[in-house]
């Protein structure tokens, strides 16, 4: 009989240390996080990795559109298994801006900045973003313009692609006076063998630039248009004579039904 209140007391205790530990699993939720930058200017809140926490570091200086510093928020090229939400304080000599700001996110591979959706918050204290995809971040003002048709662009690059593209992928941005490449995401073209976009074992990149006038506001003004193609390539070959490399299907939809 004296040994039940002891081994009692042990069940009483092993229970206990299990209740506090899953308690802890609970509250604390481990993969949590939120950071911000050591100016106070970017927020990041989401799950990360435990051996990867999120972490914010200052990166460089930037040209116009864009504004101030960037932002270099890692890890970087992982997908989060949810998305994070990006946040930038909007300072004081930015709210002139505050209308147009959005959030952009260099692309190493075509180097050029481009537009980060979807916006969750943009007020006039801050802009946010959610994104899965990390990396290098800055605030940007852009004007509104309607860029110049370049088919004949599309059309050269494809008339030169590589023998062994199985697809590709064509960027347009455009700059002022050698300022900081923006990514225009209403232009540019994917395609591959047939119309059907194939990643091929392998990679390479064609780039070109045109000079062009657009109407910003009431005045006229010159910018640079540089288009970068990401080919597609594969080991085993390119596409055949009779699924030749051409734009996305739809397009083709798009010209029979015009031509039926």
């Amino acid at each position: 009989m004296s040994m039940l209140p002891e081994r009692l007391l042990s069940s009483l205790a092993v229970a206990a240390v299990i209740l506090i530990t899953a308690g802890y699993f609970v509250s604390t939720e481990p993969e949590d996080s939120s950071t911000t930058s050591l100016d106070g200017v970017v927020t990041v809140t989401g799950l990360a990795r435990q051996t990867q926490p999120l972490k914010i570091a200052i990166g460089r200086a930037v040209e116009a559109p864009l504004l101030g510093s960037s932002y270099l928020i890692t890890p970087n090229g992982v997908t989060l298994d949810e998305p994070a939400v990006i946040t930038f304080a909007v300072l004081d000599s930015q709210r002139s801006e505050i209308g147009s700001l959005e959030i952009y996110r260099f692309h190493p591979a075509f180097e050029m900045w481009e537009p980060v959706t979807p916006i969750v918050a943009h007020t006039e204290e801050l802009v946010a973003i959610e994104t899965a995809q990390l990396g290098e971040f800055a605030l940007g003002s852009v004007s509104v313009f309607t860029a110049p048709v370049f088919a004949n662009v599309y059309d050269e690059f494809r008339a030169k692609a590589p023998a062994d593209a199985v697809g590709y992928e064509i960027a347009v941005a455009f700059s002022e006076a050698d300022r900081e490449l923006v990514r225009l995401l209403s232009a540019g073209e994917h395609g591959g063998c047939g119309g059907a976009v194939r990643v091929g074992d392998g990679e390479s990149f064609s780039r070109l630039e045109r000079q062009a006038s657009v109407e910003i506001g009431d005045t006229q003004q010159a910018l640079t248009f540089v288009f970068v193609t990401r080919w597609f390539t594969s080991s085993t070959g390119g596409c055949s004579q009779s699924d030749p490399l051409r734009p996305l299907v739809e397009y083709d939809i798009l010209d029979e039904i015009k031509h039926s």
